[in-house]
């Protein structure tokens, strides 16, 4: 009985997840990223200094963010974090960017907030991980 039961409920879950629709939004962009409250903001193809243009979605449409950069996520406050093209690792704060210690190839974070990147550090596999 509890097998069936949990067969239901997994066939259920896969059911949603399958008749889930994509929607298109306007723009091009190489990199996305949404915080824990739904801030989504990209990473445009125009370039400009510190990588491409920075752009937050705002409803309907999305609307440039001063900067530049090459990766980026989305805290749980919906403050972008960045990467740009030397590397720098950057977080959008009240009185604007501010460059944090280290050097990096991609930013990540969690729901909780805890910020990673990989690091330009070769390493067996790849580049080295460090946690904020």
């Amino acid at each position: 009985m509890k097998l069936r039961l949990f067969a239901g409920l997994l066939l259920s879950f896969f059911s949603s997840v399958v008749s889930a629709q994509w929607e298109l939004l306007p723009g091009l962009a190489t990199d996305i990223g949404v915080g824990g409250r739904g801030d989504a903001m990209v990473i445009g193809i125009d370039q400009v200094e510190g990588g491409h243009s920075l752009y937050r979605w705002v409803g309907s449409d999305w609307q440039i963010v001063p900067g530049g950069a090459v990766r980026l996520d989305v805290d749980p406050q919906g403050n972008p974090w960045v990467v740009n093209s030397a590397g720098q690792i950057l977080r959008a704060g009240p009185s604007g960017w501010q460059q944090l210690p280290g050097l990096a190839r991609d930013i990540g974070i969690g729901a909780n907030g805890a910020v990673w990147v990989v690091g330009v550090t070769p390493t067996a596999g790849g580049f080295t991980i460090h946690q904020w």
